[in-house]
């Protein structure tokens, strides 16, 4: 049993290369359909979750505090997923995902800007086209990891495993993450049960806190949140009758 996280830049085939993992290992394969599960369960429009992945959230009217909130509601969702095992994470909140979760392999695929170029135009883009699109989803991309880590979304900081695709094939790259996914540092065992429980834990109280329009810090260990209040309110009593 383990957690794979398969990210990488445009081109790169991380979908393909995630979906192959999934089937090869039979786990639950986890695309961009988070966001619109969590754009329904939070009543917020998949715009606004857009804008806030984009960065340009100051642009479109989404305040920090907001883009701060929406963010909560990504990293919970996220973490009811991560909390069932087995699963493949192909989507842009596995940056979310905290470090201590050391169980969970990471792996990014990436390419050379020309080589990629080269992937778009066999697709029928002109050159021109096919620059100006990887430059806006790189730009998007390296905000979003940039505003989360202040690293490159391939940072070796970030992955286990870094793989150039222009020097393998979809067949190879799914090889290597399966091979790896199987050492027993990538198994989930009670301590790493433990971790990703209290992460589901502090990570549903801040969204609901968030969802209550206060913005909080949670620390969880062992099924205890303690709660670190950014601004006073008088109704954190309340909010914990209700998380019980």
């Amino acid at each position: 049993m383990s957690i794979i996280v398969i990210c990488g830049v445009s081109q790169c085939y991380s979908e393909e290369v995630s979906k192959q993992v999934a089937d090869s290992l039979s786990y639950v394969y986890v695309g961009n359909e988070i966001f619109d599960s969590t754009a329904k369960k939070y009543k917020i429009s998949r715009e606004d979750i857009d804008t806030v992945l984009s960065g340009n959230t100051s642009m479109f009217g989404i305040s920090e505090k907001e883009r701060r909130k929406y963010i909560s509601y990504l990293k919970y969702e996220l973490a009811e997923i991560i909390v069932k095992d087995n699963v493949v994470i192909n989507n842009l909140t596995s940056y979310l995902l905290p470090k201590e979760l050391n169980h969970i392999l990471r792996a990014c695929l990436v390419g050379d800007f020309e080589w990629r170029v080269k992937q778009l135009t066999t697709k029928g883009k002109s050159d021109k086209h096919a620059r100006n699109i990887l430059k806006s989803e790189d730009s998007v991309l390296f905000d979003w990891v940039n505003s989360l880590h202040g690293l490159k979304p391939w940072s070796r900081r970030l992955f286990d495993i870094i793989e150039p695709m222009q020097n393998n094939s979809i067949e190879k790259a799914v090889d290597i993450i399966v091979k790896n996914a199987q050492k027993p540092i990538f198994r989930v065992d009670e301590k790493a049960i433990k971790l990703m429980n209290d992460f589901a834990l502090a990570s549903k109280v801040v969204a609901h806190c968030a969802t209550q329009r206060h913005e909080v810090d949670v620390q969880a260990d062992a099924g205890k949140a303690t709660i670190y209040l950014r601004t006073f309110t008088l109704r954190m009593k309340s909010y914990k009758e209700e998380l019980k």
